[in-house]
């Protein structure tokens, strides 16, 4: 099972190994925020991750109309107890709408500490910083002005 796990851990990783930036969404739902992202921006160097506590959610993630593996991926994921599948600093940006609100304040912050780890950006340590939407937008731009021609 452990093996089995490891696998499904490379598989969601590297389904972004073409992406020059990285979203993950936690506590995605049924992809209010990840499908505007992905209709807006049609790079497809842009890849968008995407994971839920509810299994239904996922289902109806992939089942959406823009769901493309080659720039999102959904899967079922406790932040507060799994092991995420990521490298260490790996990801641009962390999406995160009411979910740590919706956890013990000890889950959330074991939730913090594993997300902080994976995060390019930042290290979160006793605040939460929220970054609106446009601002992923923007430093997608910016990112994508300095290493594309």
């Amino acid at each position: 099972e452990q093996q089995e796990q490891q696998e499904k851990e490379q598989d969601i990783w590297m389904a972004s190994q073409h992406a020059r930036m990285r979203i993950l969404e936690v506590g995605c739902g049924v992809g209010n925020t990840i499908f505007p992202l992905l209709e807006y921006n049609q790079d497809d160097h842009f890849f968008v991750y995407a994971c839920d506590y509810a299994p239904t959610a996922i289902e109806l993630v992939k089942g959406h109309e823009l769901y493309d593996k080659r720039r999102c991926r959904a899967f079922v994921c406790d932040v507060s107890n799994d092991k995420l599948p990521f490298p260490e600093n790996s990801l641009d940006v962390i999406v995160l709408v009411f979910v740590l609100s919706a956890l013990h304040p000890t889950e959330a912050k074991e939730a913090i500490a594993k997300l902080s780890t994976v995060s390019l950006c930042c290290t979160v340590r006793s605040h939460i910083c929220f970054i609106p939407i446009l601002f992923i937008f923007w430093y997608y731009d910016w990112l994508t002005s300095l290493f594309c021609v």
